[in-house]
């Protein structure tokens, strides 16, 4: 697919300047162990007349609206890194990179001709020259896309040193509504103050690489998987029938197994055959799954704060044993609930921020003892957009056909609701070879859907 560059990059700026008493933003414990990586997400829009004229003016109120809603999210605009200090953003307005891109193509052909690098091409990156700091890194990165029938591809990216899932989605949608209805239709104004509330007090010794330095040669692949409702019933119905003769009052017949509980060990059991395969030996398995404590604590966190609000689950070593897969797949789900109840229990007793200080620190100290080991362990790192209203992004133009997320940097499944809301969707990076190997388990072939990356709008 070639995509060309209509216009060059700019940086759009806030519409009205920050005031000077915001202009430094300190950053929490927890933003100072994310990297300097971009996270994407893309929402594609089908041309409501197929005239792409019309497709110009609607990018024309995204950047009119973007530079509103920044002077509300104002961080974003700024930098990060100035001054030498790498855990302050300083708020000096100097603007989002915006891109805005024409492709030489259909966005229907697109969808259903998809892959990868089709949706990397949709992605745009920091534009900085070789050498230069992190502190040149603008923290908000937009590319509009538009087809030769007037469909729109929006991606959205946000440095992670900054941002989580959840806030860059608060950020999204405010930004919507801003396109839509006007700036005084956005109800939630966020705090920026996590900085405050949980303050660093030692500096990390590592540096991080700039984006353009981290993936080395692996050859990634990225993949979706649809497990819809039907097929989630069926193995929920199989898991249940498998505990049939325990107790049935016991813990596990209080509450049925959730999507994401069924989809994780769906995967984590390929994942343990697939590595199997290829070490020739059955290596004891860590899972890391991303929670989000906003609202497990005891802490008093504001409900619209934003910055980084998750902690790493990395659970103790499993060790599978030869089984059928049926058998093994049982064993995950009731190791991964038992682990994260217990983690999330814990969780529920934090008071203070010091309190959280210490779980955050432990999380960080046993995945990098973890991914010490070399290849004693095989990891697997899970991520979840489960429950954000990703389909609700509703720029004026109605809902997105389809959104889509982007590569990682690392092996890594992402789930997300379904546009129904009542399945999952399986973003996998995987290297090239295992992939081969996933898609073709026999429970991924049995329960889901697999698709061109794009297809399915």
């Amino acid at each position: 697919m070639e995509v060309q560059v209509r216009h060059n990059n700019k940086l759009v700026k806030p519409s009205s300047p920050t005031p000077s008493h915001l202009r430094k933003l300190k950053l929490s414990f927890i933003d100072q162990h994310q990297g300097p990586y971009y996270p994407g997400i893309i929402f594609y829009y089908h041309a409501a007349s197929g005239d792409a004229k019309s497709a110009w003016t609607r990018v024309h109120r995204l950047e009119e609206s973007l530079a509103e809603t920044l002077t509300i999210f104002y961080p974003l605009a700024g930098r990060n890194g100035e001054e030498g200090d790498n855990f302050v953003v300083t708020c000096n307005d100097q603007g989002a990179q915006f891109v805005k891109t024409k492709v030489n193509r259909r966005l229907d052909e697109h969808l259903l001709d998809g892959g990868a690098s089709g949706s990397d091409m949709l992605l745009t990156r920091p534009v900085v020259s070789t050498g230069e700091v992190r502190s040149s890194l603008p923290l908000l990165l937009v590319q509009v896309n538009v087809f030769e029938c007037g469909g729109l591809a929006v991606s959205v990216q946000c440095l992670h040193a900054v941002s989580d899932m959840s806030s860059i989605s608060k950020f999204i949608h405010a930004w919507a509504t801003t396109s839509r209805e006007g700036i005084t239709k956005v109800i939630i104004r966020p705090s920026f103050d996590t900085g405050s509330l949980f303050p660093i007090k030692e500096e990390p010794e590592e540096s991080f690489p700039l984006p353009m330095e981290v993936g080395g040669d692996q050859k990634l692949v990225l993949k979706r998987f649809v497990f819809n409702a039907e097929a989630l019933s069926d193995l929920r119905a199989k898991i249940m029938a498998t505990f049939g003769s325990q107790d049935k009052g016991s813990d596990f017949h209080k509450k049925r197994p959730s999507r994401v509980e069924l989809v994780t060990a769906l995967i984590s059991r390929a994942l343990i055959s697939i590595d199997q395969a290829k070490t020739g030996q059955l290596r004891p398995m860590v899972l890391v799954h991303s929670v989000n404590f906003h609202t497990k604590t005891q802490i008093p966190i504001p409900q619209n704060a934003y910055g980084n609000l998750f902690v790493e689950y990395v659970s103790s070593p499993f060790l599978p044993k030869e089984d059928s897969d049926l058998g093994l797949l049982c064993t995950l789900f009731v190791w991964l609930r038992d682990g994260l109840k217990n983690f999330v229990g814990q969780l529920g007793k934090v008071k203070d921020p010091e309190e959280l200080r210490f779980k955050v620190a432990a999380s960080q100290e046993k995945l990098g003892e973890l991914m010490s080991t070399g290849d004693a362990m095989n990891l697997i790192l899970f991520t979840s957009w489960c429950d954000f209203p990703v389909y609700d992004v509703n720029f004026g133009w109605g809902a997105p056909g389809l959104v889509s997320g982007s590569k990682f940097y690392v092996e890594l499944i992402f789930l997300r609701d379904t546009k129904t809301g009542d399945g999952i969707e399986a973003w996998v990076t995987l290297e090239e070879d295992k992939m081969s190997r996933f898609k073709r388990d026999l429970d991924i072939l049995r329960y889901a859907n697999l698709y061109h990356l794009l297809c399915g709008l």
